[in-house]
Parts: C-alpha cells; structure tokens; sequence
C-alpha cells in the first residue's frame, strides 16, 4: 500500500471530502480525504509505520494496521486525533533471538517517537503466537503478530 493510500485507509472514520487528487480506474479523478478542520492528527500513518520499522526493522510491512481515535482529553486544546493502535508482524525466529529479551525497551522507544513528551498513556502490548502466512514475498513465512495499544489518555 502507497503512504497516500494508507493514510486514507487509517484516517477514512475521521474525514471530509475535500477538493480532488489521484485517478480512478476509469479515469476519473479521485476525492482527496483529509482530517476535519478542527482536527490535528498528533501522528500521521506514514510517520507511525516509520517508526514502526525504525524500532523493529525486523517487521514486514505487509499486513502493518494503524488506527486512530478521537481525543479531546480535557486539555484545553481542539480535539485532535491520536493514534489508538498498530499491529505489525514479525518473524518468529527473529523475534525468539532478539526481539522477546528487548521487547519493553523496544516499546518504550516506539511511545517516544509516536507520541508527544508529557502525554499520557497507558500502553499495551500483546504478542500472539506463531503462525504461518503465505506471503510469497517473505523468506520466514512463520510469524508473530505484535499489537501496540497506545491507550493514550488513560
């Protein structure tokens, strides 16, 4: 998925329709979706899934899911949009060798480049175990799934 279309597929709850980019399939042009006015989004996807492969390298790319919600927090600022969640998958075998032992410091490193100093958050994170996918492209198709949950605000 293209950085634009993966910034539509994560923010497409939290949209208005506004002027037009890209081309359909047939030809005509595509609406261009972006958050509301009121809305500042704290980390846009491709940020996020940056960081994601900044922090574990080791993650495939395919089959990354972010989500957002919106968050108004009784901060006295407009209401913004956060990011809620993300999950990506890993080798087994690399996350069995390196990635298990390091796995808190890793997540630790993530709230930090995802989320702004002095916000609040309670994060989560869940590890499911192996299974096997058959994503031609990858050379370890047996892989675990890592889901962050920011619980920002809590």
């Amino acid at each position: 998925m293209t950085r634009q279309f993966l910034g539509v597929a994560a923010l497409v709850g939290l949209v208005t329709i506004a002027g037009t980019q890209g081309v359909n399939a047939d030809g005509t042009a595509a609406p261009t979706l972006r958050p509301a006015a009121d809305m500042t989004v704290v980390t846009p996807p491709e940020e996020l899934t940056e960081a994601v492969r900044a922090v574990f390298p080791e993650s495939y790319s395919q089959f990354m899911t972010v989500r957002y919600e919106r968050q108004d927090a009784g901060t006295g600022r407009k209401p913004e949009i956060w990011p809620k969640d993300t999950s990506f998958l890993v080798p087994a075998a690399a996350y069995a060798a390196s990635i298990e032992d390091e796995l808190a410091a890793r997540v630790a490193d993530l709230i930090t480049r995802v989320l702004r100093p002095g916000d609040a958050h309670c994060e989560s994170v869940d590890v499911a175990d192996p299974e096997d996918y058959g994503w031609m492209a990858w050379p370890d198709k047996r892989v675990r799934k890592i889901a962050v949950t920011f619980n920002v605000a809590c």
